[in-house]
């Protein structure tokens, strides 16, 4: 900001001409609102009376030469402070004291506003309307461009928007409504703010007055005039008065205490009642709301042509403040089902992040180029990178729907099975467990494998995991309960992680100390694992003669305590009379499974989203609640009813959110923000598993006696696989950041695999690139598809041309394209998954 200029020679009081010049040339400024001119004029008059001595009298007589100089330094003071005038309340030369309201009416969440005609809320985050007067209820959406209302308790009547597009903008068409209601004149009429003015009453130092006048154009018969009280430092109105066309409207006060607003919807649109779909143009809706008379009875409205009547659910929750995911889990809902296509909800996940990235200022990175979207999607999906021949042939093929075709191949493929099962088993089975002596980890990824084979239902699997029976010694689901130890506490803290995604242990001591988790909430999930064949004593270890089965005896009991906590569930709901004669772990594994459940389907959701982002939008995945609350509650609503109205179909969501702008953008790009990567507007780069490392590097060698067009992966009963994965394996962290260290390297640089892969006789790649039709230029791009999926950049083909010229042979160029393979295995980027 460049420094006032020193010498001045302006008046007092200073013309709004002479100030904008001034301010002009002060701050390299082309333009200055009126509002904000008068504001300054204000506290500069108010300053000046003030000062001691006084600057100027009330009737002071012109000034002279050393008045003016005192009175010019003073100004230039007055002004530096005024910069922050100009910050909050000037962004550009459109913006206006009107738009400065508005954003800090949109920064405090959910607004009420009572009169005696209507009661009102506003949430301008989310783009919500809401009215209640004695005639109706109505709810503008401007995001899903639809119009609730219920004129009788009969049918909600729904259209698609009504209010037309125009020069005024949906957030101030929602915040002209809010104030002088939502009739049809006024949300369809085109109108433009014709004045405004901000004044400052030097007896009220806490607030200023806002005037506006709107107009409809085109000679439109509607003028609206506001007076605002603003808060002097928020700028959030207090209380406003409307005339509509010279008629005064009873001042009105707004509030601001949280609102549910989710309650309110379904209180006012409840989901039992049909719905009557209208089209936008039906001339009876728009005379019934714009008189206020009650629209024509349901059965005369569903025998006309275009219109439906059904029983979908009308609105979905938006999680706007104030809403239902921004308190803490204990009081979240259960999710309300919105019946959506697998494109509708692709839509809705692209509305909503374009949303935020608009909020946020945040410009998304570019698409991702073919090749770099095919890798990912199969290392996303299937736990290995493409083949050279299904990148040429994914390449050349140019019909329009050739990626989407592609990951529904990939979504019912076995190695997408085996490759979730693998993803999975992460977070049942602790780190650090050893379960060699009960058949080892992959008996559990083998049984998970053939469930998700099986079962589409995600829930379904969940229930046979924990309903599962027989000695530990048959391994598989059992290695759940093998891995801790049968103990009704740590089931209770991997269960609530794992299937409710919160760190519930927290509160096994104590209360919980950030939630509103009790020691009885704790010990009410435990006691369903209580009442399992086990040793009383304590046990150190299992053994796998032991057996998992359900008995008729075992409590839990408060820490230092001999009281007995009964079974409960995290919402406080115990087994009904129809459960209550099913085994313990039967009624936990109902409860959890249910779409009533509050936490299940948003807890999955939320780790599908993880799993190809590398973040959640809840993070860390399994620590939901008011330390960390949904990055976009919307957004987990829309994943978590598609969840539950395809029965917990993984695949499906999967298959959506890969279809989702926002999975297809680029890793890279020319600057560094992490905002965009928090707020998903830039893909994160995420560092492999040892399982995927070791399944990239033999689909890029063509290990295992594999053809290029016809892979197959070996991932049970693998041993050089489980040996590798043993060396390779490293701590359990953020998958954004690589936690690989020297014996990793070690590993990559001289391994038994990499001997292998890049070996002259050993590597099935090496050796079909001794092909006479293959020019070394073609041997060097073969290498580059088969590690990064891409082509070698012009920057890299000037390096690699002097390595492995065109007319090497025999040894030289074996060796030479060896050592090329060696260095693309060991490079971060075949590491990383981008």
């Amino acid at each position: 900001m460049p420094e006032p200029p020193t010498d001045h020679s302006l008046p007092l009081p200073v013309s709004d001409r002479d100030m904008e010049q001034w301010l002009r040339e002060a701050y390299d400024v082309p333009a200055m609102p009126a509002s904000i001119l008068r504001r300054i004029q204000s506290e500069l008059a108010q300053e000046a009376l003030s000062a001691d001595p006084p600057l100027v009298a009330p009737q002071a007589t012109p000034p002279d030469s050393t008045w003016r100089s005192r009175a010019g330094r003073w100004l230039a003071m007055t002004a530096v402070a005024a910069v922050l005038v100009v910050a909050v309340l000037w962004r550009g030369p459109t913006s206006t004291a009107w738009a400065a309201m508005v954003d800090a009416l949109e920064r405090r969440g959910v607004v009420q506003l009572t009169s005696p005609q209507a009661e009102r809320w506003l949430s301008l985050k989310e783009g919500l309307l809401g009215e209640r007067t004695p005639e109706a209820y109505r709810l503008i959406d401007t995001r899903r461009q639809i119009v609730l209302e219920r004129l009788d308790s009969e049918a909600v009547i729904r259209q698609t928007r009504w209010v037309n597009s125009s020069s005024t903008t949906d957030r101030d068409r929602l915040v002209l409504g809010f104030f002088a209601g939502t009739s049809h004149a006024i949300q369809n009429t085109h109108l433009v703010l014709n004045h405004e003015s901000l004044e400052f009453d030097p007896q009220r130092s806490s607030s200023s007055e806002l005037h506006c006048r709107w107009l409809a154009e085109a000679g439109q018969p509607l003028e609206l005039e506001l007076t605002l009280s603003l808060d002097r430092d928020s700028l959030v109105p207090l209380d406003v008065e409307v005339r509509q066309d010279g008629n005064a409207l009873p001042v009105q006060y707004l509030a601001y205490a949280p609102l549910n607003v989710s309650q309110v919807i379904a209180t006012d649109f409840p989901a039992s009642l049909p719905v009557v779909e209208v089209a936008a143009s039906d001339p009876r809706l728009s005379h019934a709301v714009a008189q206020g008379e009650p629209f024509p009875k349901t059965a005369d409205v569903s025998t006309r042509p275009g219109t439906e009547l059904n029983r979908r659910t009308v609105f979905t929750l938006d999680g706007p403040a104030g809403g239902p995911l921004t308190g803490p889990a204990s009081a979240w809902p259960r999710v309300t089902v919105v019946s959506r296509t697998r494109a509708e909800v692709v839509q809705e996940i692209d509305r909503i992040l374009t949303q935020h990235w608009q909020t946020e200022q945040l410009e998304p990175a570019p698409l991702a180029d073919d090749e770099e979207l095919l890798r990912r999607v199969y290392l996303d999906l299937i736990g290995r990178t493409p083949t050279v021949y299904e990148i040429r042939t994914y390449l050349a093929d140019r019909t329009p729907q050739r990626y989407e075709q592609r990951v529904e191949q990939l979504l019912q493929s076995a190695d997408h099975y085996s490759h979730l099962a693998a993803v999975w088993r992460t977070f049942l089975i602790p780190d650090g467990v050893d379960l060699t002596a009960f058949g080892g980890v992959e008996a559990f990824d083998r049984w998970l494998a053939e469930r998700f084979t099986k079962q589409r239902s995600y829930a379904q699997v969940v229930q046979e995991l924990l309903l599962a029976e027989g000695r530990l010694s048959r391994s598989g689901p059992l290695l759940f309960y093998s891995a801790t130890k049968l103990n009704p506490d740590e089931l209770a803290a991997r269960t609530s992680r794992v299937f409710l995604g919160m760190r519930l242990e927290c509160a096994q001591c104590h209360d919980h100390p950030f939630e509103p988790w009790t020691q009885q909430d704790f010990w009410g999930l435990a006691a369903h694992f209580a009442q399992i064949s086990r040793p009383q004593a304590n046990l150190q270890a299992v053994s796998t003669v032991m057996q998992v089965r359900d008995v008729d005896r075992g409590e839990v009991k408060l820490p230092d305590s001999e009281a007995v906590v009964p079974p409960r569930t995290l919402n406080g709901v115990t087994a009904g009379t129809a459960l209550s004669e099913q085994a313990r772990r039967a009624q936990l594994a109902h409860w959890i499974t249910q779409p009533e459940n509050p936490y299940f389907a948003r807890a999955t959701a939320n780790r599908l989203w993880d799993l190809l982002f590398g973040q959640g939008i809840v993070n860390p995945v399994d620590d939901f609640g008011t330390q960390h609350p949904p990055r976009s509650p919307e957004l987990l609503e829309v994943l978590a009813s598609k969840l539950i109205e395809e029965n917990f179909d993984v695949q499906e969501l999967l298959h959506a959110i890969t279809l989702s702008r926002a999975y297809r953008l680029s890793s890279g790009a020319s600057t560094a923000d992490e905002q965009r990567l928090a707020w998903f507007a830039q893909m994160s780069v995420k560092a492999l598993s040892a399982e995927q490392m070791y399944d990239c590097i033999t689909v890029a060698a063509l290990l295992d006696g594999n053809s290029d067009s016809a892979f197959q992966l070996n991932r049970f009963n693998n041993v050089p696989r489980e040996q590798f994965v043993q060396e390779f394996r490293t701590l359990s962290g953020r998958r954004t950041e690589y936690q690989g260290g020297i014996p990793q390297a070690l590993t990559l640089m001289n391994g038994t695999l990499i001997e292998n892969a890049t070996g002259l006789t050993s590597s099935g790649l090496l050796k079909s690139l001794e092909a006479p039709f293959f020019t070394n230029r073609q041997r060097i791009e073969v290498l580059y598809l088969a590690t990064l999926s891409r082509r070698p950049r012009p920057q890299e083909w000037e390096h690699l041309v002097q390595f492995l010229p065109e007319n090497a042979l025999g040894t030289v160029l074996q060796e030479g394209l060896a050592d090329i393979l060696w260095a693309l295995l060991n490079s971060a980027e075949f590491t990383l998954n981008h």
